[in-house]
């Protein structure tokens, strides 16, 4: 379990170099489906941040080369989807700069309705128009470039 300094000081690595988006998933094949998918990204070119946040929260650390960085490394941590609401909701208390866009991914993450299983398969109930429309208007908030500065009701 984090700390509450754990918890501050990834808030302010997400503030100050971190990214809240949106990915676009498709379901299964031929479903024609897309489902938005919320995911908080790091890229630092010292792997010691994003080694931590790994180890601390959990997600993925992935290295790519990167010819703009001093020694050609780039290191990325990424956590996305449950896992992302997850994270954003431990550390939304000590946001300053994108809390209103991490509020908005975490509605939008826990929005999906899962229900029962098929022979292993989870799958999901068909939205409302209105749930439909709810889930568009989170996912441009999440998106917009000037969330952070905005108040916005979520």
């Amino acid at each position: 379990m984090a700390s509450d300094t754990d918890k501050s000081y990834a808030a302010g690595i997400i503030d100050g170099e971190g990214s809240i988006c949106v990915h676009s998933s498709h379901g299964h094949k031929n479903s024609g489906k897309i489902y938005p998918q919320i995911r908080v990204k790091v890229e630092q070119v010292d792997p010691e941040i994003c080694t931590w946040l790994k180890e601390t929260f959990g997600g993925c650390l992935y290295i790519r080369q990167a010819k703009h960085c001093k020694n050609g490394i780039l290191y990325i941590w990424l956590i996305s989807c449950r896992k992302a609401a997850d994270f954003l909701e431990l550390t939304v208390p000590y946001l300053k700069l994108k809390k209103s866009r991490a509020e908005a991914a975490i509605k939008l993450a826990r929005g999906t309705r899962r229900v029962g299983a098929v022979k292993g398969n989870r799958f999901v109930l068909p939205l409302t128009e209105e749930e439909k429309s709810e889930r568009l208007r989170l996912a441009m908030l999440v998106r917009s470039k000037h969330s952070r500065n905005q108040e916005v009701v979520v």
